[in-house]
């Protein structure tokens, strides 16, 4: 072991890679929220899977739960869907992550301000902080 790099590296077996690759293949949008929620770095690898499981059980953003939206940016602007108000509150207010973070990894194409003007009108309309 190389005492300036204390962790020896891991390499898939070509089995192991050839069964990641299946495995992402049958299972496109799973890969892409696992994607998307291990790109997290702001928060401990913990954390991550907590949204990871928190996310599947209240819903992703409507966005994220198809193969045919996973990948396209929101357009700036366009109207919220309802299914993405319980995710948007539980990432911010439950998880406390960066307004930055949930704009650009989970509403990809909104901005930081459009995410706070929602965070701000779901709370004045009373809706549970944490869901």
């Amino acid at each position: 072991m190389n005492p300036q790099n204390p962790s020896p590296a891991y390499r898939l077996t070509e089995a192991e890679a050839s069964e990641h690759l299946d495995w992402h293949g049958q299972n496109p949008v799973k890969g892409f929220q696992l994607y998307i929620t291990t790109s997290i770095t702001c928060v401990d690898l913990d954390t991550r899977a907590n949204i990871l499981n928190e996310l599947d059980s209240i819903g992703w953003p409507l966005h994220l739960r198809s193969a045919s939206t996973a990948g396209k940016k929101l357009i700036a602007g366009s109207p919220w869907a309802r299914e993405d108000e319980s995710p948007l509150l539980l990432l911010c207010n439950l998880f406390r992550l960066p307004l930055a973070v949930v704009a650009n990894a989970f509403f990809e194409g909104r901005t930081v301000l459009e995410v706070d003007e929602k965070l701000r009108e779901l709370t004045r309309l009373g809706e549970c902080p944490i869901p």
